[in-house]
């Protein structure tokens, strides 16, 4: 899939890029900051964003800043190059990835591109494993439930608000009888697979974007059921 590159630019050249780059780069170009604003509003999937360092509507900067909300794109600036010792200074203080002169060789920018693209990948790989990391610190690995360190905070928020409100806030705390006879009679892996069952079973009975299961010890697990009063979480423990 080609990357796509956002270039809002409305008087600077660009020297034309060598022929392969048709299959490497999908590039759009505006003439103004606000419709690059608009493109960039439309897709997260922007490598990088070319900003010329004058615009007709807006401040360069003031768009790079606006544009970072919208979207992920590498910033970089294209400069005329009589101004390129002073963009290099701003671009060092505002962490713009790249300044490229507009006396810049066509073969020079495919490489600019594809490097911005690159670090485009490298920041996104960085937020997805960060993002596992965060999954895997709230979430208990072997059934997927909420850790209890975290369950603390769930409980707090949703007592605070049951507590402000007036609402209903009910809890279940259930247990797994004859786990550990299971364990020694026929092995952990045979006990981990009812606790997974268990747990998939419990999560398909509760409101996925409400409630909350959290494994609470080794075969206890705790429901924490917002807005539900004592007849319905009588449904819920039955169920």
């Amino acid at each position: 899939m080609p990357h796509q590159i956002l270039v809002v630019n409305h008087h600077l050249h660009l020297a034309p890029l060598p022929p392969d780059a048709g299959r490497k780069f999908e590039i759009t170009t505006v003439a103004d900051g606000r419709e690059g604003l608009a493109q960039l509003a439309l897709s997260d999937q922007w490598c990088g964003v070319m900003v010329a360092s004058a615009l007709p509507d807006m401040d360069s900067m003031a768009f790079i800043d606006q544009a970072a909300t919208l979207a992920q794109a590498i910033p970089l600036l294209l400069v005329p190059d009589n101004q390129v010792t002073t963009a290099l200074h701003l671009a060092n203080s505002r962490s713009l990835f790249r300044v490229v002169p507009e006396s810049t060789s066509g073969e020079t920018l495919a490489a600019i591109l594809l490097d911005t693209a690159r670090q485009f990948g490298l920041i996104r790989q960085e937020q997805e494993l960060w993002e596992r990391i965060h999954h895997i610190a709230l979430t208990d690995p072997l059934t997927g439930c909420l850790s209890r360190p975290h369950l603390e905070e769930v409980l707090r928020k949703e007592l605070t608000r049951s507590l402000r409100y007036n609402h209903h806030l009910s809890v279940i705390l259930c247990d797994i009888d004859g786990l550990k006879g299971v364990n020694e009679s026929l092995g952990h892996r045979i006990g981990d697979r009812i606790l997974t069952e268990f747990a998939r079973m419990a999560m398909d009975t509760i409101r996925r974007d409400i409630d909350t299961i959290t494994r609470w010890g080794e075969d206890e697990f705790l429901l924490v059921l917002p807005e539900t009063p004592i007849r319905g979480c009588g449904r819920v423990a039955s169920r």
